[in-house]
């Protein structure tokens, strides 16, 4: 590892940095293709906020047959240093690899308040995948009760701001 990437590594995970790998494969009917999806999926990654640094990996695209069409497929992988574990946790719900591995820390230890910021981010990752299906497949009086259910939704969540709830543990 290169001295000046191994200190800003260093220096990174003294803060409360994460490295991990992700894993992705990617398919196309072309060679070019399909190496240039994965190259843009990791140029966006290095440019993800909490970001320290990303290394992407790609193997050679393999040529195979499916359902009677030509068609390539690769995989590889993208190294990322981020600033904390909740942009971890952030980049991996937001890019679906196929696999994640983290490298280091071996341990770590995060507060209630962190836990409640991952959290309320897988949530709100989850709940906008899940309105962008609905919103394209559901038509008329479902998509109505659905859009109205947003809406309530979201009053909640003002409601709950203005109330000042946070995510720190009550002692008892």
């Amino acid at each position: 590892m290169d001295k000046d990437v191994k200190r800003v590594t260093e220096d990174a995970l003294s803060k409360g940095g994460i490295l991990f790998n992700m894993y992705f494969d990617a398919h196309a009917p072309d060679e070019e293709g399909v190496k240039n999806r994965l190259t843009e999926l990791f140029a966006k990654i290095t440019k993800e906020d909490g970001v320290v640094y990303a290394v992407g990996e790609i193997e050679p695209p393999l040529k195979e047959e499916f359902q009677g069409k030509e068609m390539f497929t690769t995989s590889g992988s993208i190294k990322v240093l981020t600033k904390d574990a909740r942009n971890a946790v952030r980049i991996a719900m937001a890019y679906g690899p196929v696999h994640c591995e983290v490298l280091e820390p071996e341990k770590r230890v995060i507060t209630f308040a962190e836990l409640g910021e991952i959290m309320n981010d897988a949530s709100l990752i989850s709940y906008s995948l899940s309105q962008f299906i609905i919103q394209n497949t559901l038509k008329g009086e479902a998509l109505d009760m659905f859009m109205h259910n947003i809406k309530y939704r979201e009053q909640l969540g003002a409601d709950l701001r203005k109330k000042g709830v946070k995510n720190e543990r009550k002692e008892h």
